[in-house]
């Protein structure tokens, strides 16, 4: 672990640079058409109340959070108030506009993106820019008892916070950003040197597997040696069969096990 804190990663100081100068002018593009929207110039998109009280004087549908029974502005419920196109494999695909709520659509559409674009900026642009030494690399620190679970984990900055890209035909939103902001946060960081290639590998619920492979649980063991949804089976355990309820933000039984 010291190793890997000393090595560190190298980041690409000119990228990082213009990433953020570039996205910090489209935020405020972005900022200027969600007040003109609104129809105020001092609207902040960041301010609960002002969310809020925007929701109600508009008539849009409000979300609970469906763990705390608050209610949340999250990108996650705001994309279920709208209508989803069906892709031919049957799941769901793009948001469309709902035509009960007149606005809506353009309004969260541009609201996930502004929120995206200034994630990426404030959270990872300017902080690896920030903490990145005079070679570029950035010397993140790892726990092994920063977690509950035992996970090693990291800070300063969390490298373990960097978002995956998904597939592009699709509205995903996970860690603050979508797959666009995603794709130009992972190319921040470059190989140190020619002789270097950057490797990046992800072995699914490897937790699981080695509690399964020690505790010797046979049922859930040939869930995943049969290729199923390990999620589906404690889904169904817990509350009794399918097809699944569906919850207060939208999600289903086996999405609501994965948290």
């Amino acid at each position: 672990i010291r190793q890997m804190e000393e090595n560190g990663m190298k980041i690409d100081r000119p990228y990082c640079l213009r990433s953020s100068t570039e996205i910090g002018s489209e935020t405020t593009e972005l900022l200027d058409t969600l007040q003109e929207m609104v129809g105020d110039p001092f609207f902040n998109p960041a301010s609960h109340p002002q969310m809020l009280a925007l929701w109600n004087a508009q008539g849009w549908p409000i979300k609970r959070d469906e763990l705390t029974d608050s209610i949340s502005f999250g990108d996650m419920l705001l994309y279920k108030m709208l209508p989803r196109e069906t892709l031919p494999s049957g799941e769901p695909g793009r948001a469309l506009p709902n035509p009960d709520y007149p606005g809506l659509f353009e309004f969260i559409r541009t609201l996930s993106r502004w929120r995206s674009l200034n994630k990426a900026k404030n959270t990872y642009f300017d902080n690896y820019l920030e903490m990145a030494d005079e070679s570029d690399i950035i010397h993140a620190q790892f726990h092994q008892n920063g977690t509950a679970t035992g996970r090693l984990s990291s800070s300063k900055p969390n490298m373990e916070n960097i978002p995956k890209v998904f597939s592009s035909n699709r509205t995903v939103i996970q860690k603050g950003v979508d797959d666009l902001t995603a794709s130009k946060v992972r190319a921040a960081f470059i190989p140190r040197s020619p002789d270097h290639r950057l490797v990046g590998f992800d072995f699914a619920q490897q937790e699981i597997r080695l509690l399964l492979h020690y505790v010797d649980e046979p049922t859930m063991q040939s869930v995943l040696k049969s290729g199923g949804d390990i999620h589906e089976l404690s889904a169904r355990a817990i509350f009794g069969g399918m097809p699944p309820k569906k919850h207060v933000d939208g999600s289903d039984n086996v999405e609501w096990t994965r948290r």
